[in-house]
């Protein structure tokens, strides 16, 4: 599906309501799938002033992010809360094949999600104690669960995670047959959730710069 058209020499550009464009986000966002980034709604981010606002609206709705390794991929799930035009939530996934790019586009993410959500790392287990996309994820401010394949991991990168997360995080344990077990955070110690400051908003950018060398 083209996002664009083309308007003849001498034909008018069409102005973009903005109202127009949130609907035809949310439109796309259901049950997007995609492997290629350049096909996933969110890089509509980089189009013009009104789809640009249109997707940040519809990523402030995010009750959800979840992460899975396919094949040495990295796929990023997102679930956005219902909206006025929709009555089901919207649940789309994009597939990285650089962490570098998976991590910035968590940050980007998270930069524009206030409310509280989950965070699902049950099907990234094979990570390294230091991973990007998983110390991007600490961006979020406001984190109200952890779900982790069963037993939790305790690298130092998910000890701070939940961490960032702070005491009243809820930690979910998942086995492989898919039965659930809450309990206490196997980290030693933590500190109060908020958000991550060591770098300034702007650096959103890199994302949308990112979507330009898609």
């Amino acid at each position: 599906m083209e996002c664009t058209q083309q308007a003849g020499a001498n034909s008018k550009s069409v102005r973009m309501n903005e109202d127009v464009a949130r609907i035809i986000v949310e439109h796309l966002a259901r049950d997007c799938f995609v492997i290629d980034p350049r096909l996933h709604w969110t890089s509509l981010v980089s189009v013009n002033k009104p789809f640009n606002s249109a997707v940040r609206h519809l990523l402030a709705k995010t009750s959800k992010i979840a992460l899975e390794d396919v094949y040495g991929d990295v796929r990023v799930i997102l679930t956005c809360e219902p909206t006025v035009n929709r009555c089901h939530a919207l649940t789309s996934s994009i597939s990285f094949e650089e962490k570098e790019l998976a991590a910035s586009f968590v940050r980007f993410v998270a930069r524009n999600v206030s409310n509280w959500l989950t965070i699902d790392v049950e099907d990234y287990s094979e990570h390294s104690a230091d991973d990007e996309i998983l110390k991007a994820l600490s961006y979020f401010p406001r984190i109200n669960s952890i779900i982790f394949r069963r037993p939790q991991c305790c690298c130092p990168v998910c000890c701070e995670l939940v961490d960032h997360a702070g005491p009243d995080v809820k930690i979910v344990e998942r086995s492989e047959d898919g039965s659930e077990s809450d309990g206490e955070s196997l980290t030693s110690g933590h500190v109060s959730g908020g958000g991550d400051d060591s770098e300034e908003d702007d650096h959103d950018d890199l994302y949308i710069r990112d979507v330009d060398d898609y």
